[in-house]
């Protein structure tokens, strides 16, 4: 091969980014795979979920008596540097809790590599807490967090070198007005029903339980709901894309909860609901009446379950009209704001790399 002839590996353009993250439909790094390519980002992708397979035993053991640590860590973490070695990213950006772990994230900054997490859960809720995990958050270049309340915690307890806010987001291609293929699979009858799409966690469980118990309709997407004796007959079973844009433009209101736990002021639903088109009773936050103005102008707002009762009786009750104007309202405080994954993508690409070496 002569120097007229490159070879395909010198002729490749630079590796911007390597992604980690969990690549299935409706977590984040499905929606940032999508948007790399919109931006033209060249990036290598791997998929977080590898570190946590192995055999169920092994699994249970690594979560039980070794701190929840991921079951195939070693392994993911050789492939993750051998690719940093050969491909020589610019940045690494990580979704959520999964590795690298403390020292290899020294060893990628000693190589040059700016690093980023964004935090899809809080660190220190004990559903989620690994030591492990702790021990990596301060290595990061930047701690992404969709959580302003405990930006101050990342900072001065867990020592992070850099925390910038960065929320959750929508992505076109998927949270949008439900197709007519969308609408003929769709075979339930929610209309006048509050619809919440999740799992039956227990401070979820705790918000829900009320409804029924109010006479209202409910039906309830996600898993384990039927373990709940008060909401089982609710349960609607597992919801992919197109049953969550049918369920939600069609459903008499739709409920916006947040993980206490989390110290949550807004979901993933927070933006994909709106952009779908539904009409929306949200858990009462900053950021929510940031983004959609007083109670009853564009969302319905709670802050305790029998809020949450009153906030679905004004929505199952309204006339078409106000219904249609409030979908529409709160439809465009999403859609014509800088909400989508691509711009939350770029931004945070854009402030990796503004980080001092």
């Amino acid at each position: 091969m002569t120097a007229l002839d490159p070879s395909p590996e010198r002729s490749r353009p630079p590796t911007e980014a390597m992604l980690v993250a969990n690549g299935a439909e409706g977590h984040v790094g499905y929606h940032w795979r999508q948007a790399a390519g919109e931006l033209g980002l060249n990036f290598e992708w791997m998929e977080a979920a590898e570190a946590w397979r192995g055999p169920a035993w092994w699994r249970r053991w690594c979560w039980h008596v070794l701190g929840r640590r991921p079951p195939g860590l070693l392994r993911f973490e050789r492939e993750l540097l051998a690719k940093c070695r050969r491909l020589r990213p610019r940045l690494l950006l990580v979704s959520g809790i999964t590795p690298p772990r403390a020292r290899l994230l020294r060893e990628l900054s000693v190589m040059g590599i700016k690093t980023a997490n964004f935090l899809t859960d809080h660190p220190l809720n004990p559903a989620h807490r690994s030591a492990w995990f702790l021990r990596a958050l301060p290595e990061y270049s930047v701690v992404f967090s969709p959580r302003r309340a405990m930006e101050s915690e990342l900072k001065h307890r867990l020592h992070c070198q850099r925390v910038e806010n960065s929320c959750f987001a929508y992505n076109p291609a998927v949270h949008h007005s439900p197709t007519q293929d969308d609408i003929r699979a769709f075979t339930r009858h929610v209309a006048a029903a509050a619809v919440f799409i999740g799992a039956a966690d227990e401070d979820r469980v705790r918000w829900l339980r009320g409804l029924p118990a109010a006479g209202l309709p409910v039906a309830l997407w996600g898993g384990y709901w039927q373990r709940h004796a008060e909401l089982a007959a609710h349960s609607q079973g597992m919801a992919d894309a197109s049953t969550c844009r049918a369920a939600v433009l069609q459903a008499g209101i739709n409920l916006g909860l947040v993980r206490d736990a989390n110290e949550d002021d807004h979901s993933m639903r927070s933006f994909e609901m709106p952009a779908v088109g539904g009409l929306l009773a949200m858990r009462r936050s900053s950021l929510h009446r940031q983004l959609f103005g007083a109670h009853g102008e564009a969302v319905f707002y709670f802050s305790t379950p029998d809020e949450l009762v009153e906030a679905c009786q004004l929505g199952l009750g309204l006339p078409l009209a106000k219904r249609l104007e409030m979908k529409q309202r709160c439809h465009a405080a999403v859609v014509r704001g800088r909400h989508r994954y691509v711009d939350r993508l770029s931004d945070m690409l854009s402030m990796l790399r503004d980080v001092a070496t």
